[in-house]
């Protein structure tokens, strides 16, 4: 019985240990702090995004980039042009966006 006890400590010793050995996880990619955030965006856009990952990432093969780095990069790009993107979003601010932002004035003054 005592042969029965120690193979079953045993056995449970080595299932426990596969918790300490994975505990740290992945090493990040790259030495940015992220955080997490959601934001909704037109679905032909995120289409557009991950077939120019897609071509990116082919196009630098054998290196590659994480998708993260790839929107950051992009990002990054459109605010160093911040007066091109000044331009943009006051082009963008007379159309479509200028009903979003009268309906919460609207809805403010009821």
């Amino acid at each position: 019985m005592s042969d029965n006890v120690s193979s079953r400590d045993e056995r449970i010793s080595r299932l426990s240990r596969r918790f300490t050995t994975h505990a740290l996880g992945r090493k990040p990619e790259s030495e940015r702090n992220r955080e997490r955030k959601s934001f909704y965006l037109d679905a032909d856009l995120v289409g557009q995004i991950d077939q120019a990952y897609r071509e990116v990432n082919h196009a630098i093969y054998p290196k590659r980039v994480s998708k993260s780095t790839f929107l950051e990069t992009i990002i990054e790009r459109g605010m160093a042009d911040r007066s091109g993107l000044r331009k943009l979003m006051t082009e963008m601010a007379d159309t479509s966006d200028m009903e979003d932002t009268g309906d919460v004035a609207d809805k403010s003054e009821v």
